[in-house]
Order: C-alpha cells, then structure tokens, then sequence
C-alpha cells in the first residue's frame, strides 16, 4: 500500500480523494495556488504544497510545478482527480518516469479516450455509432460552415478535459459564434489546449452510462449502468445531460481499507526543503471527519 499520495486537483474532487485515503491511512499531500491558499482541500490535507499564482496554466496545470511538489514532499502516487491534468498523456508519462505511480488509465488509454476527437475514431472504427461531427476547429468561421453543413443546433465542446467545461448546445449562428470563442477560451484556461469541435445535438436523447474499473493486475469490473435524460431544464447546465455516454476509472493498485479511520496527528509535519511547500497547520480533535 501507498504510504502517500499526491491530490494533483483542487475543489470537491481532491477533498474526497484526500478524506479517502486518510481512511485508509494514507498521508493526503495537497497542491494549491495562491487563491487557494485557504480551501477546504488544503485544509483537510495532511501537508499542502504552494504551486504559483492564481491562474491554472501556472499553478494546476504545470506539470513541472506538480512533479516537484511530489518529489520535494517524498509522494510515491500522483492521483489527478479530474479535469486540469487528468486526461494528460504526457503528464502520465512524466508522472511514471519521475519514478511514482499513476493513479489512474494508462497514458495509451487517455490518448485513445481522454480526447473527445480521439474517443469518436475509436469508436467509429469499432463500429460504434456516433452523431455527426467535426475535428478541431481552427476559427468561429470554420465552426459556422460546419455547424450549416451538420445542421442545427449543435453542441459546441472542448476536444479535452471533462465535467460539462466548455460545452455548449446552440440553435443558430450568432450563438455558435459566441459559444465558439467561450469554449476555446474555457478549454485552454482549465486544460491546456484551445481544441474545440462540432456535434450533432440531440434534445431528446437519453446516454446510458456504464462504470468500469480497471485494477493493475488486469482485472476489470463492470459496475452496472445507469440512464438519465439528456433533454429539459436549461442549457446553461449541461453537464448532465449531454456527457459522454461512458466513463471510466482505472486505478492502478486497489487498496484494501485498514482496521479502522486513521486519526490524523495533531502536530505539524515537518517543512519540507521547498520554501514553497508547507504543512498544514495542526487538526483538532473535532476534524471534519
């Protein structure tokens, strides 16, 4: 078992990995940036890590800056969460070179599915079959021909990254043009890549979304499926209605839980080496566990 583990994310997602792996008693090292500095997630960690300032392309999504926080704090695991680097073949690449192990697919994986283009000539040429689309999109003009020879509306997404960032469903050309330049600014703002392409909207339809995952010894689980509308309320929200239609989780090693919660210390870690690294301060006996 892991003795600890980097959270390369920030939010909701790296408060839940954090908390699980101090139940199975797994020292959670946090990253943050400077408007970070007091979020729930550096909190709730038992060492955090000050990556840069605020915006994402200099803090969460160096790849640099990531590493360095892992070796400096003495990290054996890297788990992404979502969005930022977690669908960066490189950054897994990077990750295992660096001697440490990547919780999450395999770099092959994340290129084949971790880029929404990529994912639908996986799929067409499995024979799967997908809505009318496009490739990446140099310019709002080349997204307006495309969307007239698709016919509307159209959704407008990011070609990486996840969660509903980026995408938009829209019923005309002055719309497109406007979801085009918010999308690309959206994607290259949270993932490092201005890729933006055309799909085919279908308000009435219905995704059918099956969870697998993959452990390191080759084994995989099915974990049942779940259906949900993809039409109604706004499109101001899409995420859950218009998200891929299947996800996965390959996590590289499968922990068994220990005895019982780990009980964080209630003194400081040591300062690492880094003058931009730090511990979190010390946890009351009434942590938020």
């Amino acid at each position: 078992m892991f003795e600890s583990v980097l959270v390369a994310n920030r939010g909701e997602i790296a408060v839940r990995v954090i908390r699980t792996c101090q139940r199975l008693g797994v020292k959670a090292i946090a990253v943050h940036s400077e408007a970070d500095a007091g979020a729930l997630h550096v909190r709730a960690a038992d060492e955090a890590v000050l990556l840069g300032p605020a915006p994402a392309a200099e803090s969460y999504l160096d790849m640099g800056r990531v590493l360095e926080a892992a070796q400096v704090t003495g990290a054996q695991a890297v788990h992404p969460g979502y969005g930022f680097l977690a669908e960066n073949a490189e950054f897994a690449r990077r990750v295992a070179a660096d001697g440490l192990a990547w919780v999450g697919p395999a770099p092959e994986a994340i290129e084949a599915m971790g880029d929404k283009v990529a994912a639908r000539a996986a799929m067409e040429a499995a024979g799967v079959p997908v809505a009318p689309g496009t490739e990446p999109l140099p310019d709002a003009d080349a997204a307006a021909a495309a969307a007239a020879r698709i016919g509307y509306p159209v959704m407008v997404k990011a070609a990486a990254g996840g969660g509903g960032i980026g995408m938009a469903a829209v019923d005309d050309e002055p719309a497109l043009r406007a979801a085009y330049e918010t999308a690309r600014t959206r994607a290259e703002r949270f993932f490092g890549s201005p890729a933006v392409f055309l799909e085919r909207y279908l308000p009435h339809a219905r995704h059918v979304e099956v969870q697998v995952l993959g452990l390191a010894g080759g084994r995989v689980l099915a974990l049942g499926s779940a259906t949900a509308p993809c039409s109604g309320g706004t499109r101001r929200s899409p995420r859950r209605r218009r998200r891929r239609g299947s996800h996965r989780s390959c996590g590289r090693r499968c922990w068994p839980a220990p005895g019982g919660p780990r009980r964080r210390s209630t003194t400081a870690a040591p300062a690492p080496s880094s003058a931009w690294s730090r511990p979190t301060g010390p946890a009351s006996s009434s942590s938020w566990r």
